[in-house]
């Protein structure tokens, strides 16, 4: 991604939170220096949160059939509560639907 971003290769970076080294890794991302429009998806509990500290945030992509109670949204941005750690609730018969790989 850093040489994507120093070629100006890119307008629009849509890492996945899990891959690029958590919220960590997510900080250490050059985007707002250059002014690139950053979004995300999937993982939303986890992903929101590092997405409201990015400058150039774009947009959060919102469906997870996996997760028990879902943030709550107001004029289409999310409202992070006042739950421990991510917040996450497992819907554990959706999950048992998928198979371990």
């Amino acid at each position: 991604m850093r040489h994507a971003v120093d070629a100006s290769a890119c307008d629009l970076i849509v890492p996945g939170v899990t891959k690029i080294g958590g919220v960590s890794g997510w900080l250490e991302m050059p985007t707002a220096a250059y002014g690139i429009r950053l979004s995300h998806h999937l993982f939303i509990e986890v992903s929101t949160h590092p997405l409201c500290a990015t400058p150039t945030a774009q947009w959060q992509e919102y469906a997870d059939p996996v997760i028990a109670r879902l943030l709550e949204g107001l004029d289409g941005r999310a409202v992070l509560d006042e739950r421990a750690g991510s917040g996450i609730e497992w819907n554990e018969s959706a999950v048992a639907r998928y198979p371990v790989i």
